[in-house]
Order: C-alpha cells, then sequence, then structure tokens
C-alpha cells in the first residue's frame, strides 16, 4: 500500500508522542456522523483486520478529548483512535455538530445523520 511521504513522516513522529492510552489507531480523512467516528486507519493494533488505508467506522464514542495537537476518541468497545486530519467537505463540521450535541443533550434525528 502507497503511503504519500508527509503521511508517513507524520505517522512516524506520532509514534514517539505520549498519548494517554494504547493507540488503537489513527485515522485520516475522519468525520463523525451519528455516534461513530469513520476513516481512512493507519498503524492499526488489529492490521489483520484492518489493513493501512481501509476505510473504517468505530464503534459508538464515548468520550473525544483534545491530546495536544489531536483529537481522540474513546469507543464503547475500548478502542483509542487519534485523528490525524478531518474529512475536507464535511470532517471538521461533523466534529462541530458533534461536540454541539454534548453541549446541549440532544440527539440528531435520522434524517440530519446523512
Amino acid at each position: 500500500m502507497y503511503t504519500h511521504p508527509i503521511l508517513q513522516k507524520l505517522l512516524e513522529q506520532v509514534d514517539d508522542l505520549p498519548f494517554s492510552r494504547p493507540v488503537t489507531g489513527y485515522l485520516t480523512d475522519a468525520y463523525i456522523r451519528g455516534s461513530s467516528g469513520y476513516g481512512i486507519t493507519h498503524r492499526h493494533v488489529r492490521a489483520d483486520r484492518f489493513a493501512d488505508g481501509d476505510f473504517i467506522h468505530t464503534s459508538a464514542i464515548i468520550d473525544i478529548q483534545r491530546e495536544g495537537p489531536f483529537w481522540v476518541l474513546h469507543t464503547l468497545s475500548g478502542s483509542f483512535y487519534v485523528i490525524l486530519s478531518f474529512n475536507i467537505l464535511r470532517g471538521a463540521q461533523s466534529l462541530d455538530d458533534y461536540l454541539q450535541r454534548l453541549l446541549t443533550a440532544t440527539h440528531p434525528e435520522p434524517w440530519q445523520l446523512h
């Protein structure tokens, strides 16, 4: 699988960062839809199941935090994902929408999840 040199360098740099938990995988082109994270996975601990470059969706997000310059997702299954980049069209907005729902304790209607 080809990895862009800039992404490869970033992955090498983040490997040395002290995150609060062991990293399950890194996500690029990420966005949040409903209660799950979506994106392209890199260096997933279950590489036998989730190869670099695979598009995945996480189990339900139970916590989302900022660690250094990165957003991290804690999921119901116990995974810990580091978001390296957001989807250019909907990533940042999906994060804002998710955080707003947390603040207001509102849940999206089904038609809002698409």
